[in-house]
């Protein structure tokens, strides 16, 4: 009644003042507009504040690579991140590798830093990102507990140019793993690879389904946008039966035909995992003594109606 009375309000800077913890973790984007970091960004609040933490979102240009002119491409936004007045930090990656200013923990050399993203880093930092072997065995799981065994794959073409080169090569090679371990019927000729565009996965499904007398029962796509081409041309094929599967792991469109089974990033446990790194505990190493950054890996999980009917 009070502090009603007196209008009071907790100044949390005020009250961490007497205690070496702050509370707070940053969370660092390259682009909070991309669907990943949104969708990230709204689990890491609501896990933080689960660890008694709050969470202070930044952004920083990931052009900046510690050059005279870089400072002024640095958002600051006058928080007290640095000064080292954090217990955490999260870097949400725009590209991949990370950027060389985002590697170096020079500045907060006594911070926590880990790295979130769709990737596996290559990076001295410990990082939580998306396992794409166990991604890609839970959607061909799923389409052979439906009774199909044909699959083809739709995914992009590995491109050393392009930030994305090492995840098109992966999932490649965990489609090949994840069919061969169940005897999926697939072969070169149905692992097609390309542009992440929606008039390829049309063109592509349209040649597959309905030239071939030996066609798959079943497509995975790289992404949504391919999976919504495919989706397309199997209507304009009257194809009602052919199963298609979307890896969406950087959610561009919340929207997407409710026919087409959608694998989407895990947010919350990647969240709970990102936490795990940040929270010490007392069987925790000193620092100079850490082996070396921990890697966690989490695997995507289904959100189609469609699934869940199933």
């Amino acid at each position: 009644r009070a502090a009603h009375d007196l209008d009071y309000h907790a100044n949390y800077a005020a009250s961490t003042l007497r205690r070496d913890s702050t509370d707070l973790w940053e969370v660092t984007m390259a682009d909070p507009t991309d669907g990943f970091c949104s969708a990230f960004l709204s689990h890491a609040i609501t896990t933080a504040a689960d660890h008694g933490k709050r969470v202070l979102a930044t952004i920083l240009d990931e052009s900046y690579g510690g050059s005279a002119e870089g400072p002024e491409a640095v958002d600051h936004r006058e928080d007290p991140t640095h000064t080292g007045e954090v217990d955490g930090r999260i870097l949400l990656p725009r590209s991949h590798p990370l950027p060389p200013s985002w590697a170096s923990t020079s500045r907060h050399a006594a911070v926590r830093s880990i790295v979130v993203s769709p990737w596996s880093p290559s990076t001295t930092l410990s990082s939580v990102c998306i396992d794409h072997a166990s991604t890609m065995d839970l959607a061909i799981t799923h389409l052979t507990a439906h009774g199909l065994r044909k699959t083809a794959f739709l995914g992009a073409a590995p491109n050393e140019a392009h930030e994305d080169s090492m995840r098109d090569a992966s999932y490649l090679i965990a489609f090949e793993s994840a069919a061969s371990a169940v005897r999926q019927t697939t072969g070169p000729q149905w692992m097609l690879l390309g542009p992440r565009t929606t008039a390829r996965g049309y063109d592509v499904t349209s040649r597959l389904m309905g030239t071939s007398a030996d066609r798959p029962d079943s497509l995975i796509c790289i992404d949504a946008l391919v999976a919504s081409g495919a989706r397309l041309a199997l209507d304009a094929l009257h194809d009602h039966s052919t199963m298609v599967v979307a890896i969406d792991d950087h959610p561009a469109a919340t929207q997407i035909d409710p026919r087409i089974i959608v694998l989407r990033p895990n947010f919350e446990d990647m969240a709970r995992a990102a936490a795990s790194l940040l929270t010490p505990t007392s069987a925790d190493p000193p620092a100079e003594r850490t082996p070396g950054p921990i890697h966690q890996e989490v695997p995507m999980t289904f959100i189609s109606q469609l699934v869940q009917a199933s």
